[in-house]
Parts: C-alpha cells; sequence; structure tokens
C-alpha cells in the first residue's frame, strides 16, 4: 500500500464516519424533504443507479493440465526475500505434484516433493545465501514470487541462461505493497519493505517487468472495485480463458517480442496515475512469462471465474519446454570483488495495451 493509497483510505472512511453521523442526527429531517430534491444534488455519474456492474464469479471447475512431459522437476525460489503465502505456493505445488511432476525450493533448508505423494515440501528460506546455478541443474522449469532482495549478476545470468538452454522461467508479482507499520517507518525516514527493483535484473533480460501501483475498475469489477476481470488476449497462456478474476493485479511492461495474454477492459484505471486505459496483466516471451498477480492461486479464488484454467495452462507452460543438457552452460560465481552497483532502471508505471 502506497502512502497515497492509505491517505485516500483514511479520508474515506473518516468521510464516511462523518456521513452516519450526520445521518443519525439528522435523519427525521431527510426522511421529511421530498425526494426530487435529492436529485438536484448532483449525484457523481459513478454512483448513479445502472452505471456499474458487479458480477459476482460463479466458483467451479478443477484445474487440468494436459501436457505430454513426464517427471519435470520446477524449482521454487524462497532465497530472495519472496513475499508469497504458503497456501498459495502450495496450490501451485499441489497441482504439480498430482500432474506427476517434482518440486524442490530454492533456498530451502531441505526438501523437495514429487510423484504421487503429498504436496508437503519444505517452506521457507535458510540463513545461508544458496547456489542458485546448483539448484537450476537438472531443472526443467524456475519459478520467481514476488522477490524483495534483488538478484545478483551471476544469478541473473544463470537464469538467461536456464532459459536460453531451454527451462522455463515463471514470474508472479503483486504490486510492491507496504503495511501501516512500514509506511509509518518509511514517513521518518527508514526504508522498509519489499524493493521494487528486485525483479529487475532478471524480468529486463526478457523484454517484460511489471509497473508500479495496482490496477481497479469502479465500472465493472468483480464483487470489489480491487477485484477486477481480464481477458484472454492471445497466445497459449490464455488458451480456454474468457475472463480471469485478478484481486489488486500489477500492470506487466511487454516488449515488443512479447505477447501480451491477459488484458483488463478499457475502463481500468491505475492506483498511480488514475489513467483508464486497457492494461496487460500477464504475457509471455519465449521460454519466460510474467503475470502480475499471484490472487489466482489463492485456494479460496482459484475456482472464480476461469482462474483454475489459467492456472491449468501456466502449469502446462512450465512443463512444456525441453533443457538441452549440452546447451546448459550456467555461469559459474564470479571470482573477483565487485565494484559499484550501476542503478537498476525502473519499468514504467504499466504497459496499456495499444501504446
Amino acid at each position: 500500500m502506497t502512502g497515497r493509497d492509505l491517505a485516500v483510505g483514511l479520508g474515506v472512511f473518516l468521510a464516511g464516519v462523518a456521513l452516519v453521523v450526520g445521518i443519525a442526527a439528522a435523519g427525521p429531517v431527510l426522511l421529511s424533504q421530498d425526494s426530487t430534491s435529492s436529485a438536484s444534488a448532483g449525484v457523481p455519474s459513478a454512483f448513479e443507479a445502472g452505471s456499474t456492474s458487479v458480477d459476482a464469479s460463479e466458483a467451479s471447475g478443477e484445474v487440468s493440465v494436459d501436457a505430454a512431459s513426464t517427471g519435470d522437476v520446477v524449482v521454487i525460489d524462497t532465497a530472495h526475500g519472496n513475499d508469497q503465502s504458503s497456501e498459495k505456493v502450495q496450490t501451485l505445488e499441489r497441482v504439480l505434484v498430482e500432474s506427476g511432476y517434482a518440486v524442490r525450493y530454492h533456498g530451502s533448508a531441505s526438501g523437495s516433493s514429487g510423484g504421487s505423494g503429498s504436496a508437503g515440501g519444505a517452506f521457507g528460506s535458510s540463513n545461508e545465501k544458496p547456489n542458485l546455478n546448483e539448484s537450476l541443474r537438472g531443472a526443467d522449469a524456475y519459478v520467481i514470487v514476488n522477490p524483495s532482495t534483488a538478484y545478483d549478476a551471476d544469478e541473473a545470468a544463470g537464469v538467461s541462461a536456464f532459459a536460453d538452454a531451454g527451462g522455463r522461467v515463471l514470474i508472479m508479482s503483486d504490486p510492491n505493497s507496504l503495511g501501516l507499520i512500514e509506511l509509518l517507518a518509511q514517513a521518518l525516514g527508514g526504508r522498509t519493505g519489499g524493493s521494487p527493483d528486485a525483479l529487475a535484473p532478471v524480468s529486463s533480460q526478457f523484454g517484460v517487468g511489471v509497473g508500479s501501483g495496482y490496477l481497479y475498475n469502479m465500472a465493472e469489477y468483480d464483487a470489489n472495485f480491487q477485484t477486477i476481470y481480464a481477458s484472454g488476449n492471445a497466445g497459449s497462456l490464455s488458451e480456454g480463458v474468457d475472463r480471469v478474476s485478478v484481486r489488486r493485479a500489477a500492470p506487466v511492461v511487454a516488449g515488443p517480442n512479447a505477447t501480451v495474454a491477459l488484458t483488463t477492459s478499457a475502463e481500468t484505471e491505475l492506483s498511480d496515475s488514475g489513467t483508464a486505459s486497457q492494461y496487460a496483466v500477464a504475457a509471455r516471451n519465449g521460454n519466460v512469462s510474467i503475470v502480475g498477480d499471484t490472487s489466482i492461486l489463492d485456494p479460496a479464488r482459484l475456482q472464480h471465474a476461469d482462474n483454475e484454467v489459467l492456472v491449468g495452462n501456466l502449469v502446462e507452460f512450465l512443463v512444456g519446454g525441453t533443457v538441452a543438457p549440452d546447451a546448459l552452460a550456467l555461469p559459474e560465481p564470479s571470482t573477483e570483488r565487485p565494484g559499484p552497483t550501476p542503478p537498476v532502471a525502473r519499468p514504467p508505471n504499466g504497459t496499456s495495451v495499444g501504446e
């Protein structure tokens, strides 16, 4: 949550309290007025009857994975301060394991899961920074969810080499958010929370990224204006997807070589700018896919709209590649003393489709 979001939310809350108190004090007077007089008060069009479409998505369907490969190994990152709930990550792990694939965690103290057994692999990070290249050797796919610690140059080069050799990389990122305590600490001069630059060293190599802020829609939404719909656009990620329901999604930045898979409606606005446009929330560039939302993995939201179809497509993407062992030449960690780290270029606020 940004400082602006907190201020706006606080203002709305105080206005609501004042309104309730006012109505309680002057209720008889309001009820005695001619109902036609309220029409001249200038009610904003966004709150007029019929100006919004609240369409609660139906919860139905199961995740289906149709992939020819068997026994693939998927590595999920937990070594970069990943802001991810165990419930969401375990949803992805469960679907993979039930479909016959193995799951390992990069950054866990121990453990992996696979086969038809329980999806109970280790979750969490060890105190010692593990070697990413070692984790990627023998793997077929790599999943990055909400990192807050930036990838160093060696790690970014390793992910690039992995994708070049045929490995699949899935990036899922929510908007960078701060809680009330973090916002107060930041206001007093401290810096807490995740870094918006954490993904850039990896994602920028593939011409994709996520913008700042979150998307919302006051005209059409799924029960809440921050829970909105995105429609299937093009490519395998959107196959069979009419629309998905995403909550506080981040806008996805897609370069010219990437295919936008999911887009919002034109009435969607960006919290950082208030600009209404059609935004990308998922894209793919070769062996790399990016989704600006993790709520689709929430067990309570997995069956909303076509979320389960999208999750099935993401799993099929992860296990659909073929890593060529001869081509996988992962770089060895640098032994030279690192110099000053150059600043990482921040992505723009978001990609509006058609820009």
